[in-house]
């Protein structure tokens, strides 16, 4: 995890104090390095956690012609390949990180350089050829990334508290997106808590010229459901077999120490396993138990140790959430009501005393429907009713609790699924002038 920010001044050239307060704020992220670099009204700026090419890939980092400035937070899993289409082209490289390679990539496809990166990043790029900036962010927003606008600077970063201290900084608060927290317990993308901030989309671009007009937000790629493939069930799970065996593999690029998150669960478990048959060495795997039995998964994470001969770290912890909440609140710079963040927090912490990076199973539950709300969902399909007796039955389920048995799999019978508080206890919360807004 790396930090980045970014500072262009509308009003006059800026100076160290913004970019460096911007940092400061996120120093956490990286403490491996420091860096800036200013170019009149443009600043830009990096806090590293070396993962790759530690001694060489300092940023910003520029390119050979110093016309091309990158700060960028992630990892690129197939730097390596595209690396060696870009010397085929005759670029040269001074070091062998991934960051480089993202220059190069972009000053040879240009916005079309997304196309060739796998991984998890969030970058921002400024072209002295051009006079803009490029933000771009990966395919499934794994990296954050925000961008605050006014009319007296704009700016960008890693976290939502890097704005707060900058100059002429809207703190007013975004309605809709407290509405939508309310609703669903987080504020979805492209909104944030603030009127003056937004979230850069999963699988999207922009850019800001250096007299600071922002476009709009392009998107770059996106899930394509219209080709259907017809296979028998041994044929899918031989697929989805060898698509987790690839990725696992190909998150294994490091060159620092690494390990994995093991709750016990199906996602941890089979991440362990592809990675004990990728590495030589036992692989270091770190589990969080607690005191009250109905929430201590410790069983299971040592089961699945014992099995593939893992290197297990465990910590009982009391988690003291009270004390807890104001750093977690902190860093994540608004609502946001995953209770989930709490242990997170705690097997972070614990594996940080071991290892660099490490692997673990979220997505797991989304890709493969693993939470009783897509049950539900899927359950209550017109195409997918129950059969003998609990088919005549499920009307009158569906009636007496229509949330919890829908007869439609459409999305606003998805939101009746997943809504904290739905629309009309929330709009009894709201003051008469704030509810048509």
């Amino acid at each position: 995890m790396c930090g980045i920010a970014g500072y262009v001044s509308i009003d006059k050239g800026t100076d160290v104090s913004c970019i460096q307060s911007m940092t400061d704020a996120i120093k956490h992220r990286g403490p491996d390095g420091f860096g800036h670099k200013i170019f009149d009204n443009i600043a830009i700026g990096h806090r590293r956690l070396s993962i790759i090419d530690i001694e060489a890939g300092k940023q910003p980092m520029c390119s050979d012609d110093e016309k091309i400035w990158i700060t960028f937070n992630g990892e690129i899993y197939n730097y390596k390949d595209v690396r060696e289409e870009l010397l085929a082209f005759g670029y040269q490289f001074k070091t062998n990180s991934d960051t480089e390679v993202i220059i190069y990539a972009y000053h040879k496809w240009g916005v079309d350089c997304l196309q060739k990166l796998r991984g998890m990043f969030a970058f921002g790029i400024v072209d002295l050829n051009t006079k803009k900036i490029f933000l771009a962010r990966d395919h499934f927003g794994i990296k954050p990334l925000y961008v605050f606008k006014s009319k007296h600077n704009i700016a960008f970063g890693s976290e939502l508290q890097q704005f707060k201290k900058l100059p002429h900084f809207d703190k007013s608060i975004n309605t809709v997106a407290l509405d939508n927290y309310l609703c669903l317990q987080y504020i979805p993308a492209p909104l944030t808590i603030f009127n003056s901030v937004q979230k850069l989309n999963a699988a999207h671009y922009m850019t800001i010229t250096f007299e600071g007009i922002v476009s709009e937000q392009i998107p770059y790629w996106d899930i394509n459901y219209s080709k259907k493939s017809i296979r028998s069930q041994a044929e899918w799970l031989e697929a989805t077999e060898s698509a987790i065996k690839d990725s696992v593999k190909a998150h294994l690029v490091s060159d620092v120490p690494f390990g994995a998150f093991l709750s016990g669960g199906i996602d941890s478990t089979l991440i362990v396993k592809y990675m004990s048959e990728t590495l030589k060495e036992p692989i270091k795997t770190f589990s969080i138990g607690f005191e009250e039995k109905e929430f201590n998964e410790l069983e299971y994470s040592n089961l699945a140790s014992k099995i593939y001969n893992t290197e297990h770290y465990i910590e009982v912890v009391k988690p003291d959430a009270l004390n807890l909440l104001p750093k977690l609140v902190k860093h994540y710079g608004e609502p946001f009501g995953d209770s989930s963040a709490i242990p997170t927090y705690y097997v972070c912490e614990l594996a940080r005393k071991h290892v660099t990076v490490s692997l673990s199973g979220d997505g797991g539950d989304e890709c493969f429907a693993g939470y009783g709300s897509y049950i539900n969902w899927m359950q209550g399909s017109k195409d997918n009713y129950y059969e003998g007796i609990k088919k005549k039955l499920y009307p009158y389920a569906n009636y007496l609790l229509p949330n919890k048995y829908s007869i439609c799999n459409e999305l606003p019978d998805w939101l009746k699924q997943i809504e904290f508080l739905n629309s009309e206890v929330r709009t009894q919360l709201w003051r008469n002038d704030y509810k048509t807004s």
